[in-house]
């Protein structure tokens, strides 16, 4: 297996260009973020996150080897030389050892969703699925007694995935849940905390859950646009002392934003000398393109941190299988929260999600899924720039569902919500999202599910009431 490359946001102000890239790169360096022997992104993958061409990330990248920061190593990468700050645990090297019908309702027309985080239904699974369905019962008969914890074969083949991205865990650190809700759920039971630090802007869902749970959201700002603003973080947390930080690592809902190997250092950091445990959402990890992993934070800041993950949008959005890695301090409590709560999770899913798994299905759908979102973030990169007047900016993420596009402010967003509705399409500009005063003012714009022309009707649409709404 190839070492891991870490991840680098490159931001500039203008276009991008082999020297501006280099700068970008270079200023993290300087400023100590880059892993002393990391190995930086695949020239591929970086032209990919961009939307440029290979040509100006490999200059940019002979660039940085002139300037002495990186060495190429030939067809093993490009590595950085040295740095002063970050070191990778070592729980994050591989651990080999571990080894163990969607019908639409067409009654009536619906609006055409541009924000959506799914994938469009016919990227899918279903006959595969199906067909585990079938080996299931009958490979494995009626189960008639409950696995609390979770069908054991499914939780050794999580182990496995896991353990091949860094972590050193068993079956035993799994516990299954009914998609990522039900996890999230199950800590804050666990935890009892009664305030919790996430996003802002934030996943809703975890948002409403917290409500209901009666704890308390401290909002920590992101910008998808900027470095982010740790030392206001910090200033946050050291005033409102939060019991937990909640955070999505990969593609997060709704900026389509993904921390770079730096950031989660830092966070690793922040978490440690302040004594906040994190709840890491690794949700769209196996979105990432190009099939070789990044190391989540669990990987760099160990035990302090619950990993949740979920296979419901990738594999089929009502299969609703999510779990959480979690050190053997909690396993107990966690699985006696889930057996208060609901017995045990259904078995059926679990067992059929693990013949899918074992028989490999997961990563062969996993390369081709991947391959279309590439295709269509790629279009929805050159959509955006052939419609987009230039007062509007939107994110490079390089994958995920998402990309998160800001617009003029002299642009009422409920207005123009109104006005899309009216043309066919739903855009998603709630304001619940953010704590306090909204630093953002823009929409997510979701690639994966509308097929590439109903993306581009959309957008062109979205474009044309812009243009009216910023002039009026």
């Amino acid at each position: 297996m190839p070492r891991p490359y870490i991840r680098v946001n490159v931001r500039v102000d203008g276009p991008f260009t082999a020297e501006s890239i280099a700068d970008s790169i270079a200023e993290d360096h300087a400023d100590g973020r880059l892993p002393a022997e990391s190995r930086l992104p695949p020239v591929r993958v970086l032209a990919h996150q961009l939307g440029i061409s290979k040509n100006t990330v490999q200059a940019a990248y002979e660039e940085l080897v002139a300037r002495d920061i990186v060495e190429s190593q030939g067809r093993s990468g490009v590595f950085v030389k040295s740095s002063s700050m970050l070191t990778f645990s070592e729980c994050a090297s591989p651990n080999p050892s571990f080894k163990p019908s969607l019908k639409k309702d067409s009654s009536q027309q619906k609006l055409i969703n541009l924000s959506s985080v799914f994938i469009d239904a016919s990227l899918l699974p279903v006959n595969r699925l199906e067909q585990c369905y079938r080996a299931a019962f009958k490979e494995l008969g009626a189960q008639t007694a409950a696995d609390y914890q979770g069908f054991l074969p499914l939780r050794e083949a999580i182990a496995i995935r896991l353990n091949n991205r860094g972590f050193a865990i068993g079956a035993q650190n799994i516990i299954t849940a009914v998609g990522s809700q039900h996890a999230l759920d199950l800590v804050c039971r666990v935890l009892k905390i009664n305030r919790v630090a996430t996003e802002d802007p934030c996943y809703l869902g975890g948002k409403r859950l917290f409500k209901i749970n009666d704890i308390e959201v401290v909002g920590l700002p992101v910008n998808p646009f900027t470095k982010q603003n740790f030392q206001k973080w910090e200033e946050i947390l050291k005033e409102k002392k939060p019991e937990l930080l909640y955070l999505t690592t990969n593609f997060q809902n709704p900026t389509g934003y993904s921390y770079s190997t730096g950031e989660l250092d830092q966070i690793a950091k922040l978490s440690s000398d302040l004594g906040i445990p994190v709840l890491e959402d690794d949700w769209g990890s196996d979105m990432l393109s190009h099939s070789e992993y990044r190391p989540p934070l669990r990987t760099l800041a160990g035990e302090n941190v619950l990993y949740l993950n979920s296979f419901s949008k990738k594999v089929l959005p009502t299969l609703r299988v999510g779990y959480l890695a979690a050190p053997e301090s909690l396993v107990k409590r966690l699985v006696e929260a889930k057996r208060a709560t609901m017995i045990a999770t259904p078995a059926p899913p679990e067992m059929a999600l693990a013949i899918f798994l074992q028989r490999g299905y997961y990563e062969k759908h996993l390369k081709k899924m991947q391959a279309e979102l590439d295709r269509r973030y790629s279009a929805c990169l050159k959509t955006l720039e052939k419609h987009l007047a230039p007062n509007c900016r939107w994110t490079l993420p390089g994958g995920g569902p998402l990309i998160w596009l800001e617009i003029p402010r002299s642009v009422e967003l409920q207005e123009l919500h109104t006005r899309m509705t009216q043309k066919g399409f739903d855009i998603d500009v709630r304001a619940q999202r953010f704590s306090g005063k909204a630093q953002l003012h823009g929409l997510p714009i979701g690639f994966a599910d509308p097929k590439p022309k109903v993306l581009e009707d959309g957008i062109a649409a979205l474009a044309s009431e812009i243009r009216v709404l910023s002039e009026s």
